[in-house]
């Protein structure tokens, strides 16, 4: 999960000079909440893997967005 957030940090301020900081915080938000309801379909380690890299990679974009967002 901290790999993924590691990425997720570091390449939130490229993805959001395209498309805009608060589009992409509406998008890691929506994109974490829908990891969190298919968190019920994991049933071996592989999938917990996945999850848990993917999870922290919107979770780091969204953390890295939302100062970004209160400072404007």
């Amino acid at each position: 999960m901290n790999v993924g957030a590691f990425i997720g940090r570091s390449t939130a301020g490229i993805i959001a000079s395209c498309m805009g900081v608060l589009n992409m915080t509406i998008v890691s938000t929506i994109a974490c909440s829908a990891l969190i309801i298919s968190m019920m379909a994991l049933n071996n380690i592989t999938n917990v893997v996945v999850f848990g890299i993917m999870y922290g990679f919107f979770s780091g974009v969204c953390m890295s967005n939302i100062m970004k967002v209160e400072n404007s």
